[in-house]
């Protein structure tokens, strides 16, 4: 059992997580500050922003995933 905390790929793992969840937690701390200082018109921009960051981003992996699709024959 012992052997199992000190395995370097669990120790890994363990900072993955550590710095996956930094960011998601600084913007949950953000949030209460977004919550009381921003207007309901800036709300309204930042929608904007993440509906068309959503919708170019999936325009851009659909060609990107079908170009690897056709070419990826050749190799």
């Amino acid at each position: 059992m012992k052997a199992i905390f000190y395995n370097t790929h669990l120790k890994r793992v363990n900072i993955f997580v550590l710095e996956s969840m930094i960011p998601r937690l600084g913007s949950l701390a953000f949030l209460s500050f977004l919550f009381r200082y921003v207007s309901t018109p800036i709300w309204a921009e930042i929608g904007l922003m993440i509906a068309i960051s959503e919708i170019l981003i999936r325009l851009y992996l659909f060609g990107f995933q079908s170009s690897i699709y056709r070419f990826a024959k050749n190799f």
